[in-house]
C-alpha cells in the first residue's frame, strides 16, 4: 500500500487496482438582505450550508464508487451514493444516488460553481435522485451521451431515497465539441448540450426562491401534479484561457390538477453567466492558482470576477386559473455580481450581490430584493 496526497488523501495498492480516496467540503455561508426582504421573514445570518466527507475510489479496474454523506442539517443526508461500471470509454454503467444529468449549471460540482446559488434554471431541472444511467464519450471526446431511468423528482428539488409513486423518470442528455479536434484554439473547449427528461408524476409540486433564499412563488393549496411531465434544456458553454461563459434555457411542461379540474402548465427560464480570472490561470471548472496564499511571499492566489443574468416565467394559466399561492410572483428577473479569491486550490472565498425583480416592475408587484452574499469554502 502507499499513501500520497493529491487533492485529497489516497491510498491505494501497489499495482494501484485498489484505491480509496478521502475528502471534504466544508462552506461556511454569510447573509445579508438589506433591501426588499419581507419583514419578519429574514434574519442576517451565518451558517454552515455544506459539511461533507467524500469517499470515492476504486476496486479492480472496472469498478469506480463515491460516498457522500451531509452533516450540515440536524440529521444527516445522503448526497451522493453510488457505484460505477466502467467497461470502456464510451459504455459505463452507474447506480445509485448521483445529480440528474440534465441541466449544464446543475452539473457542475458543488464546489466549482461560480455563484453561492445556481441560476434561475435550477428550478426547472431534477436534482439528485436515485436510478441506473448509462454514459460514455464518442468519437475521441468530441462528443459525449448519458441516458437513464430515475425514480423522478420533482422541478428544482432533490428526490428522496425512497420513491413516492409508480412513475419513473427517463432523463437523456447528450453533448458536441464540434471543434475539439480541429487545432482552433480559440474554439476548442466550445461545446453544445441538450439535456430532457419524460415521467408520468404525481404529488406535490415545488416552490421556488430567489439567490437570498426568498420565496417568491408557490402553488396553491391542493394543486398537486396529475400526469405528464416533460423538460428540455438547450446549453452552449466556453472556456477560453482566462475567460468562460455558459448560457442554458429550461421549460418544463406538467399536468396539474385541483380537485377536479385538471390543466397543463408550462414554465421556463434562461441565464447567461461568464467570468473572467484576472490573475491569469486557465479557465475551467476547477480553477489552480499558480501561486498559492503567501503574504510573507506577497503571494496572494488568484482573483476571479463574473456576472450572471437570468429570468424564470410562471404559466399565466396558473394565476388565471387560481393556481398560484398568496403573493406569488409570475416573473422574476435575477443579476448577479460577484468575485472569488482562490487562497489556494482548496480555499477559496466568495463574494455576491444579488438582485431581484418581479412582473417587471408593475404597480403592486413585489418589491425589489437586493442581497449581499459571501462563503468561505475548503474543498479536497
Amino acid at each position: 500500500m502507499r499513501a500520497y496526497w493529491a487533492d485529497g488523501l489516497t491510498i491505494e495498492s501497489a499495482d494501484a487496482e485498489y484505491q480509496v480516496r478521502i475528502g471534504a467540503l466544508i462552506r461556511l455561508d454569510g447573509r445579508d438582505l438589506p433591501v426588499g426582504a419581507v419583514p419578519g421573514t429574514v434574519t442576517d445570518t451565518l451558517t454552515m450550508r455544506t459539511v461533507r466527507t467524500t469517499i470515492q475510489g476504486r476496486i479492480t479496474k472496472f469498478f469506480t464508487f463515491r460516498l457522500v454523506p451531509d452533516f450540515a442539517s440536524s440529521t444527516s443526508t445522503l448526497s451522493d451514493a453510488f457505484v460505477d461500471l466502467g467497461l470502456s470509454e464510451r459504455v459505463h454503467v452507474r447506480f445509485g444516488r448521483d445529480k440528474t444529468p440534465s441541466g449544464f449549471e446543475t452539473l457542475l460540482g458543488d464546489a466549482n460553481v461560480l455563484f453561492m446559488e445556481r441560476g434561475l434554471t435550477l428550478n426547472l431541472v431534477p436534482g439528485r435522485d436515485v436510478g441506473v444511467q448509462v454514459y460514455g464519450d464518442l468519437a475521441g471526446g468530441n462528443a459525449s451521451y448519458v441516458v437513464g431511468v430515475f425514480n423522478g423528482t420533482v422541478d428544482g428539488t432533490q428526490a428522496p431515497n425512497l420513491d413516492t409513486d409508480n412513475g419513473k423518470e427517463l432523463v437523456a442528455r447528450g453533448v458536441v465539441h464540434p471543434f475539439f479536434s480541429a487545432r482552433t484554439p480559440f474554439l476548442e473547449k466550445l461545446g453544445f448540450g441538450f439535456g430532457g427528461s419524460r415521467e408520468d408524476q404525481e404529488g406535490p409540486l415545488p416552490s421556488f426562491k430567489t439567490a437570498n433564499q426568498q420565496s417568491y412563488f408557490a402553488y396553491a393549496p391542493g394543486v398537486v401534479a396529475d400526469g405528464l411531465h416533460t423538460r428540455v434544456s438547450p446549453q452552449v458553454f466556453h472556456y477560453y484561457k482566462s475567460f468562460s461563459v455558459y448560457s442554458e434555457y429550461a421549460r418544463s411542461r406538467q399536468a396539474v390538477r385541483k380537485g377536479d379540474v385538471g390543466t397543463s402548465v408550462t414554465n421556463t427560464a434562461w441565464q447567461v453567466a461568464s467570468a473572467y480570472i484576472l490573475t491569469g490561470e486557465t479557465a475551467g471548472e476547477r480553477v489552480r492558482p499558480k501561486e498559492a496564499f503567501d503574504p510573507g511571499a506577497h503571494k496572494w492566489g488568484a482573483l476571479q470576477v463574473m456576472a450572471r443574468y437570468g429570468t424564470m416565467t410562471l404559466d399565466p394559466v396558473i394565476f388565471a386559473s387560481g393556481l398560484a399561492g398568496a403573493n406569488s410572483s409570475q416573473h422574476i428577473q435575477a443579476s448577479s455580481l460577484g468575485a472569488i479569491w482562490f487562497m489556494t486550490t482548496n480555499v477559496k472565498v466568495i463574494f455576491n450581490a444579488e438582485h431581484s425583480s418581479f412582473d417587471h416592475g408593475r404597480a403592486g408587484a413585489r418589491k425589489s430584493e437586493d442581497g449581499l452574499l459571501f462563503r468561505v469554502q475548503l474543498n479536497f
